[in-house]
């Protein structure tokens, strides 16, 4: 029996390698950020100088929506494709698939939030 934590690390992996493969989610996350930042700049330039609670806000609120865009197809790939049956029938716990899935959103989000 593999352990948990090995587990989801393997799951992370594996959906890291499958998301250099396939590469249009990382885009649309970077497309939108890039979208968003362009869209509140042109909406607060009339005003001057952006406040600095106004930018922290307008940060958090582009990376909520992108956490969300990126994070809505993590499960959804698995329940079209039918692993995710066999990820719930494997020998590991539940909670290693979620800490995998989890592990590889955070490391698409950190991709699109460098660039």
């Amino acid at each position: 029996m593999t352990s948990g934590l090995g587990a989801a690390m393997a799951i992370a992996k594996k959906d890291i390698i499958i998301q250099l493969r396939k590469k249009f989610e990382a885009f649309s996350m970077f497309l939108f950020a890039l979208i968003a930042v362009l869209a509140y700049s042109f909406a607060l330039v009339s005003q001057g100088a952006i406040p600095v609670d106004v930018g922290s806000a307008m940060l958090w609120v582009i990376i909520f929506f992108m956490g969300m865009f990126g994070f809505a197809p993590i499960f959804l790939s698995e329940s079209e494709t039918g692993t995710l049956r066999g990820l719930a029938t494997a020998p590991i716990p539940a909670w290693a698939v979620y800490v995998g899935k989890v592990i590889y959103g955070f490391v698409l989000m950190g991709m699109v939030e460098i660039f």
